[in-house]
């Protein structure tokens, strides 16, 4: 335990910027050591989909998408309105808003992936750590917030281990809680997303977020938010995105958001989705859990245990390999199988970038 804490302060911090999952991973390794008696993976079926854990009843297979991957549901009503394109997009832009400078020529290395994105806007609060990405994607507007990637913004993270009532959010005559820094994060960056909204024509339009890891976070606070506030909103779209607030916010989230596709993404071996223990928090959303990079699962109620929460006592592989190199870290290599150069480890230079993964790490789970 001692080495693999080491290796988690000296290797991570050296080959990938701070971020949530560096703290995550001293709680993801105390985790997997307690509960290493509780087994790993659950059983596969022998079409490599996974057993249930009770009847062994499997995922059903629907159609084929993109490059021939399988996409498996329980219900058709949770496969309306996810596209994997659409996803792949919306993660490239997420990772754009970490690059540094001015981004309103959209010329970097993730904005060469996403052509059609005009009128961008961002704002960086430093004093906060939080950044945001404003602008229309084909025409659409958007707002992408980035992940962490400072050492302010780590510290907000974990403020986010302790929850605070989030105002005018109830259910059941009970009041909603949510992660003290993640709420701080988003009251900085809210005027500002609000005003470039309005300077673009956004504001009476409905609006869609996106984000990774915290960005993911701060999406869904910003989706509740504009709800709450009257304001239109389309869709959101996260990726390995901690829970954000409790199960009363769970709730309340799903009740007024019913009709707004929330998808949250999330890789077999990211351990990050599983920072803040259930309990004092719960996730929300519609799952879409990649088993092995090549088929997902649209999963079919909150915190469903044939996805990725039934791997939150097996963390200690997940970390290790971030440990090792971001380039097989589960956290990092989101769409890795689909994209020779995955977004969230594509270069922010304009210019080519190297090859990112071992030969065959896209292949591993």
């Amino acid at each position: 335990a001692a080495y693999a804490q080491r290796v988690v302060q000296d290797r991570c911090c050296a080959t990938a910027p701070v971020g949530l999952g560096h703290f995550v991973m001293i709680r993801a390794l105390s985790l997997s050591l307690a509960a290493t008696a509780r087994g790993s993976f659950s059983s596969t079926g022998s079409d490599g989909l996974p057993q249930h854990a009770s009847g062994g009843a499997r995922f059903h297979t629907a159609t084929s998408v993109s490059g021939g991957r399988r996409a498996s549901i329980l219900d058709a009503e949770w496969a309306a309105g996810y596209s994997e394109q659409e996803a792949i997009d919306l993660a490239y832009i997420a990772a754009a808003e970490g690059c540094k400078g001015d981004l309103s020529a959209w010329d970097c290395g993730q904005c060469r992936k996403t052509p059609g994105m005009t009128d961008v806007r961002r704002q960086d609060a430093g004093v906060a750590g939080t950044h945001s990405l404003v602008g229309r994607f084909r025409g659409r507007c958007l707002v992408a917030f980035r992940g962490t990637d400072s050492l302010v913004s780590l510290l907000q993270d974990l403020r986010s281990m302790r929850v605070v009532p989030l105002p005018g959010c109830s259910a059941d005559g009970e009041t909603c809680a949510v992660g003290d820094g993640f709420l701080s994060c988003y009251r900085v960056l809210e005027p500002h997303i609000k005003m470039d909204l309005a300077q673009i024509g956004c504001d009476q339009e409905p609006v869609s977020f996106t984000g990774h890891s915290l960005g993911g976070s701060l999406a869904l606070l910003a989706l509740w938010d504009f709800h709450s506030s009257g304001l239109p909103v389309a869709k959101g779209y996260t990726f390995g995105q901690p829970r954000v607030g409790d199960a009363i916010f769970a709730r309340a989230f799903k009740a007024a958001l019913a009709g707004v596709p929330v998808f949250r993404v999330t890789n077999r071996d990211d351990f990050v989705p599983h920072a803040l223990i259930r309990g004092p928090f719960q996730h929300v959303g519609t799952e879409v859990y990649y088993w092995d990079r090549r088929t997902y699962h649209l999963c079919g109620r909150i915190e469903d245990p044939m996805c990725s929460i039934k791997h939150e006592d097996s963390l200690l592989l997940p970390l290790l390999r971030c440990g090792i190199s971001k380039y097989i870290c589960g956290h990092r290599t989101y769409f890795a199988q689909e994209q020779p150069e995955p977004p969230l480890l594509l270069h922010c230079l304009a210019e080519p970038s190297p090859p990112f993964l071992p030969v065959g790490a896209r292949d591993s789970p």
